[in-house]
């Protein structure tokens, strides 16, 4: 009778071994991973092919399938006592320019197949120092197979493009970038990683360079140029008093305010400098608005439109006392009224 619950005891332990030894293998299955060094290679370049989470032992199966050439290979990997594997490479080849691959790997043991995608590009464009992509325009020759084809087009930055190696790539960076209504960045310089550019490029392009076997990196740099720092403000005024609008900008060389009486707006002759000065406008301009096309070395920026209230202003009139003798001639009536420099009264 005394055994009876030792082996129960037992029982439970070795439920317990298995559930835990289940739920390892599960958790080992849902970490299994495969993956390459790099995302993007150049021909030339040899990718190397790891993974890990596998079961101890395993022989993992690879499946690398080629996009545009439409073929397939296979590889089998054995996962060590800590099932990870490394070490399996594959050569990028100039047919491979412009492939997109898939790597598959499959666990006979854990049941997982993990996926991994990576591509075979030589030409990557970037830009630096603007927070927006840049839409870079090309024009290169396509990689084999085939005698080559030229290619023109756009991408935004980043991007990759696989040209024909020792063939040229021609390119444009737009020299202004506007961001918002109160920001253009300017293009200050254009490098490349390895090599020199050439400048002007050919067919109307602004650079080009001789596509080499290697991967090569195109990056454009971008500052300020033009910039609002401080937006026009809507005035309200009294009538008889001055108005006065401004705008702060930086990299600005000049101004031209703009007003719109409901009809659109039109330039005011004469308001070229930051700030403009209305003086003692009228009621009647109540409603108006103002704003400022503000111009630099890479562009113009047009200012938010404010708008002039002008309100009527109080008169105090007071009549002037008279006397009449009974019987007599009535005086002749007048007054007095305040503020007497108003524009119209007399």
């Amino acid at each position: 009778m005394k055994s009876e619950p030792l082996l129960l005891k037992r029982y439970i332990f070795f439920l317990l071994l298995l559930f835990i030894s289940a739920a390892w293998s599960n958790v080992a299955a849902q970490s299994a991973r495969v993956w390459t060094d790099k995302l993007d290679y150049a021909p030339g370049e040899v990718a190397i092919i790891s993974g890990s989470g596998w079961q101890p032992g395993e022989e993992v199966e690879l499946e690398l399938y080629s996009t545009n050439l439409a073929v397939y290979e296979f590889f089998t990997v054995l996962a060590d006592s800590e099932g990870n594997f490394t070490g399996l490479t594959y050569d990028i080849l100039e047919i491979h320019l412009g492939e997109k691959f898939v790597l598959r790997a499959w666990g006979p043991i854990s049941g997982y197949s993990p996926e991994w995608h990576f591509t075979d590009g030589n030409v990557t464009f970037e830009s630096t120092g603007i927070p927006i992509p840049v839409t870079v325009s090309y024009r290169f020759t396509s990689p084999p197979p085939g005698t080559g084809t030229v290619i023109t087009g756009t991408g935004n930055t980043e991007f990759t493009i696989a040209a024909r190696n020792s063939t040229d790539v021609n390119f444009t960076y737009p020299t202004s970038m506007p961001h918002g209504t109160e920001t253009i960045y300017g293009l200050t310089n254009v490098t490349i990683n390895t090599g020199s550019l050439s400048t002007p490029g050919d067919h109307g392009y602004a650079y080009k360079f001789n596509s080499p076997s290697g991967a090569r990196t195109i990056r454009g740099f971008y500052a300020i140029c033009l910039s609002i720092t401080q937006q026009p403000v809507a005035q309200s005024v009294a009538y008889g008093q001055n108005a006065t609008f401004s705008v702060s900008a930086t990299g600005a060389t000049s101004f031209q305010w703009q007003l719109n009486t409901g009809t659109g707006f039109v330039n005011i002759s004469g308001a070229n400098a930051s700030t403009l000065a209305i003086l003692q406008p009228t009621v009647a301009m109540s409603g108006h608005q103002y704003r400022v096309a503000v111009t630099g070395a890479c562009g113009t920026l047009t200012s938010s439109a404010v708008s002039l209230t002008v309100s009527p202003r109080a008169i105090n009139v007071t009549a002037d006392a008279k006397t009449k003798v009974y019987g007599g001639v009535d005086p002749a009536l007048t007054y007095q009224f305040t503020p007497y420099s108003c524009i119209g009264c007399r």
